[in-house]
């Protein structure tokens, strides 16, 4: 292996960089794929959506021999043999539909693997070694650039971010099982809003700030630098959630009320016990989110927790579908009482576009009633879902709308059984 000269350079650029010099011997009947996830927005380069992608990519060599390196700079690359290559086609549209929505991609059902701007770049390796090795070595070189600060652009040391460190997780499970997180549990409302009617709040989202927990807990880190350890930090945040509606004594807190966990928790001890505490009638008022990102990750697992909690009585919603992404979702297939749908400032103009039938048939087929308009930020986004017939929304701008509207005291009296009232006018469908 090359030896690292300024000793700064992580392991998995110099994996990649070793790794392709040694297939400079026998390139033939190699294929490898560049995926450029550096380019997306940073709203579709959150832990979860990387860590969804590399899985995607994984699942190429199940059943083959290659390598998979994940970069200092989030980008992809794979590399296997011709053997694979429906696999990498099949892993590629995947990735192409998990990020239709982002400006890089620009709703592009299929790529155009061999242009040197695509986000997917494929290397046919019998012709293409060269060019794929000046790349891995311009990958190299440039991270050892920007880590060195011969950039230019370095960041001062004191407002770096650390990656989290194995080591560290039994202090932060410690902390996070003893620490007061009742300062950073956020809330925020679903509400009914029908034109001429007063607003009503069907139910709260609840949920942990992720900034206030990394500045308090683990300030200096960066809770996302690592996939697994960011997964085993939200399995414990999981427990602490599920452990304060154990024993919680606030009474806005009692029922309609939703939770966005791990499918992994929702199938362990810990929310069993939290079940066996709830009755029926409570049960019915609680709604528990999945990530659209998350349900494809892992089909099975997701199919049996849906089972389980539908047959508690539980509903179900669909979390982080957008227009491109709404379109192939069917409702009522995957078994979700209602879907939230992303409202951005994009979102007009996709309706005014060719593809803003698809949309509102969509709507249509799932049923107005039970599409969720979320992170409304502006009156527009409530112009727009009433103009599509919706009536449930979610955001600050309502929040804001909602505040001015109604006292406290109006919002707690009238909580409990506007989830019952929302679920009644769905039946018979």
């Amino acid at each position: 292996m090359p030896s690292d000269e300024t000793g700064l350079l992580p392991k998995q650029e110099a994996f990649f960089h070793d790794y392709v010099q040694r297939l400079q011997r026998n390139p033939s009947g190699r294929r490898a794929l560049h995926a450029r996830l550096s380019l997306l927005h940073p709203n579709n380069r959150r832990e979860h959506h990387l860590r969804v992608a590399q899985n995607t990519l994984d699942q190429v060599l199940r059943l083959g021999d290659g390598a998979l390196f994940r970069l200092a700079n989030n980008d992809l690359v794979i590399i296997c043999s011709a053997q694979q290559a429906e696999r990498l086609d099949d892993a590629v549209r995947r990735l192409a539909f998990l990020f239709n929505n982002d400006p890089v991609l620009n709703g592009a059902g299929k790529l155009d693997l061999f242009s040197e701007d695509s986000f997917c770049r494929l290397y046919l390796l019998d012709q293409d070694y060269e060019e794929f090795a000046a790349l891995a070595r311009s990958l190299s070189d440039s991270r050892r650039a920007r880590t060195t600060g011969l950039s230019g652009r370095s960041t001062p040391p004191s407002s770096r971010m650390m990656p989290l460190q194995p080591s560290q997780l039994g202090d932060i499970a410690a902390a996070i099982a003893q620490a007061d997180l009742s300062s950073m549990m956020q809330r925020q409302s679903t509400f009914l809003m029908e034109p001429g009617e007063r607003p009503e709040p069907v139910f709260r989202e609840i949920y942990f700030s992720m900034d206030h927990l990394q500045q308090v807990l683990i300030p200096g880190h960066d809770i996302l630098a690592n996939r697994w350890l960011f997964q085993d930090f939200t399995r414990h945040l999981d427990r602490r959630m599920i452990s304060f509606l154990v024993h919680n004594d606030d009474e806005s807190l009692r029922q309609s009320y939703s939770l966005n966990l791990n499918i992994s928790t929702l199938l362990s001890p810990d929310f069993l016990a939290l079940d066996e505490t709830l009755s029926e009638q409570v049960r019915r008022s609680i709604v528990i989110e999945f990530q659209l990102i998350d349900v494809f990750a892992d089909v099975a697992s997701f199919l049996f927790a849906r089972d389980f909690l539908r047959d508690r009585g539980y509903n179900i919603c669909l979390d982080g579908t957008t227009q491109l992404s709404l379109p192939f979702v069917d409702r009522k297939k995957l078994g979700f009482d209602m879907v939230k749908l992303l409202w951005d400032e994009d979102f007009n103009r996709h309706l005014q576009s060719p593809r803003g039938q698809d949309l509102k048939g969509a709507i249509e087929e799932i049923g107005p009633e039970r599409v969720i308009l979320s992170h409304c930020g502006s009156e527009e986004a409530l112009d727009t879902g009433q103009n599509l017939g919706l009536s449930l929304y979610q955001g600050f701008h309502v929040d804001r709308l909602c505040d001015s509207l109604r006292t406290a005291g109006e919002s707690a009296s009238i909580l409990s059984n506007a989830m019952a009232r929302h679920r009644a006018s769905e039946r018979g469908e």
